[in-house]
């Protein structure tokens, strides 16, 4: 007999189709196959239909939600869930080839095949309960992802402050005017900062944020041995890659809205003291946070409907080659990523402007702000009064947020008592004003900008401190006390892990215009580690020591001219992925067609293993 669904033979009195899965109708066989112009379209066209279905409905979705105007959410939504109903057709028909090719009835999955054949309802309930678990399983997923964030993202930040500060800094200096310490203190500060991010264990969607500030730093600490080059430095550490859903990047930006509103109270505070070096913490506040806007604006999706399509990465750090699109997130109809950075701008210029001395300055703090209240009363944050004005008589002595501090130091019996005492795993050097409580054990620093930090002797209360570093104990052997140093010594296997290709993005300045590093030197670009050794292009290699070091010396002497190479390794090991940096440096001379030059390159490289 044939099936009456498809066409195919099957033995007598089978109760279904073992091809199509179709129920076999005893009483109405088919004894002669059907003609073929009655054969329904095969299940492979099915699926292939639901799967170009599923692409264009998703792509439609994702490009309506990422739209800045309000309207097309709605379409995002509609094209969504079209996406996903199509999903269930999708899975059912995948399921059905499935439970088909375990053979039919004869088994637990051919029964379970049988009566969903029989109960098609029952079967697209099960997969639609299926696919709302995974939504929510994936939703579970991304949201613990974004609680991690906070507390790393601000230690990121105090340590971008301090940055943008010596930054700031550097260009005073290199301009020829006045500044609050030398460029060899800017060159010790950014390596304080490399070390405090290379330690810092930041989660998986801030990691290239990190990466980008601990690049910058150490760009930093090459420059800063050279100010004739210091204005190559970048502006900022440059662009990164984020993952948000548009709920997450605009609740970001809202927080960001809210840093900068606050940051008024304090620059009364310093216009009032007469102090530039608080205004330039508060300008190098307001930078990070318009970098950080800027990051939130080419954030990536990664929501369960919207396909995200990866974009073309460069070498070392993930930074898409050219610029991503931007979001322009919106926390309410009239403000969005875009008039947010802008204001910060504003504020940023009259900051800048009290710190090198320019004339009205205050009044110009004064006039930012008003432009700038009615974007932050739009956003949903109040500024919670107008604080101080330049040359109001009837001023109060503290702005409302630095009032607040001596208010709660009050409340819990202490006393503010200027900068004094020890204080340990602070990560900003700037001062400020020191609570201390229970007979000083205890303190609370508020700094001149409106860093908030807590900590002292243990069972104090902690806030925004540098993660202590625990040193590990050697393991006691079997009875017979500490093992002897010769055994805990590292040994060749966990050396090999650094084993592999590393793709690096290196920051090195010249003296001769048009010499870049990937010229110099390939391994400034990528690399190969061969049993612990590092191999250059001309297949020399290097030793890497216990400690992850290695350093890698090449002489040229050709033709008249005579160059030295060095570039130094330091591997590492951060968020579960092995990870380098170092220095270059390169130097020589000679003559070329009766011309002589001297060569002088130095920078700094960083980058990871992109495969083992």
């Amino acid at each position: 007999m044939y099936c009456a669904s498809c066409g195919k033979k099957i033995p007598e009195k089978a109760k279904f189709c073992t091809y199509c899965g179709e129920v076999a109708d005893l009483d109405s066989k088919v004894s002669e196959a059907p003609k073929t112009e009655k054969k329904p379209p095969s299940r492979g066209r099915k699926i292939a239909s639901y799967i170009i279905l599923i692409i264009i409905f998703s792509l439609l979705s994702a490009f309506a939600a990422e739209s800045s105007d309000p309207s097309n959410k709605s379409i995002a939504i509609i094209f969504g869930v079209g996406a996903g109903i199509l999903w269930l057709f999708l899975l059912y028909e995948l399921a059905r080839v499935f439970f088909k090719s375990l053979g039919g009835t004869g088994n637990i999955f051919g029964k379970i095949f049988s009566f969903f054949v029989k109960k098609p309802k029952y079967a697209i309930g099960f997969l639609a309960i299926l696919l709302i678990l995974i939504v929510v399983f994936g939703m579970k997923i991304s949201d613990f992802k974004y609680k991690q964030i906070k507390p790393n993202l601000d230690l990121i930040q105090d340590n971008l402050t301090e940055l943008f500060v010596n930054k700031s800094v550097g260009d005073a200096i290199a301009a020829g005017k006045s500044a609050p310490y030398s460029l060899q203190k800017v060159g010790e500060n950014a390596q304080t900062v490399s070390e405090r991010l290379t330690a810092l264990n930041s989660p998986s969607r801030l990691s290239d944020y990190q990466l980008a500030a601990n690049d910058w730093a150490d760009a930093m600490v090459t420059f800063s041995k050279d100010q004739k080059n210091w204005d190559t430095l970048g502006q900022d550490p440059g662009p990164f890659t984020l993952k948000l859903t548009n709920p997450q990047a605009q609740g970001l930006l809202k927080s960001s809205v809210e840093q900068i509103a606050s940051l008024k109270d304090y620059g009364d505070d310093a216009i009032s003291r007469t102090d530039k070096q608080a205004m330039r913490y508060i300008a190098a506040k307001l930078q990070v946070q318009s970098y950080w806007i800027d990051g939130i604006d080419q954030s990536t999706n990664p929501s369960f409907l919207s396909l995200e399509i990866s974009p073309v990465y460069a070498l070392g750090r993930k930074i898409p080659v050219g610029t991503l699109k931007r979001r322009n997130p919106c926390i309410s109809k009239t403000v969005c990523a875009g008039d947010v950075k802008k204001m910060a701008q504003g504020v940023y210029m009259s900051a800048l402007g009290y710190v090198v001395g320019e004339k009205d300055a205050g009044t110009s703090w004064d006039n930012a702000w008003k432009d700038a209240e009615p974007l932050i009363d739009a956003s949903g944050y109040s500024m919670g009064g107008v604080g101080i004005t330049q040359g109001d008589k009837n001023q109060p002595q503290y702005p409302p947020a630095v009032q607040a501090f001596f208010n709660e130091c009050t409340s819990k019996g202490g006393i503010v008592g200027g900068t004094g005492g020890v204080k340990e795993r602070l990560p900003t050097t700037e001062d400020g004003r020191t609570c201390k409580y229970q007979n000083g054990a205890c303190w609370d620093m508020l700094t001149y900008s409106g860093g908030r930090y807590m900590g002292g002797n243990p069972g104090c209360p902690e806030r925004g401190l540098v993660p202590r570093i625990v040193q590990k104990e050697p393991e006691p052997s079997d009875g017979s006390g500490p093992k002897p140093t010769s055994q805990v010594q590292p040994t060749q296997k966990p050396q090999a892990t650094w084993d592999g290709t590393y793709s690096v993005n290196a920051n090195v300045g010249c003296n001769i215009p048009g010499i870049y590093s990937s010229g110099l030197l390939p391994s400034a670009t990528n690399f190969t580690v061969k049993g612990n050794r590092v191999f250059d292009a001309q297949g020399g290699s290097y030793p890497i020591d216990s400690s992850g070091q290695a350093r890698m010396v090449i002489n040229v002497n050709a033709s008249g001219i005579s160059v030295q190479a060095v570039q130094s390794y330091a591997f590492y090991q951060s968020g579960g992925q092995a990870q380098v940096k170092g220095n270059i440096t390169v130097s020589g001379g000679g003559a070329v067609e009766g011309q002589s030059f001297s060569l002088n390159c130095q920078g700094s490289y960083s980058g990871r293993r992109t495969s083992s």
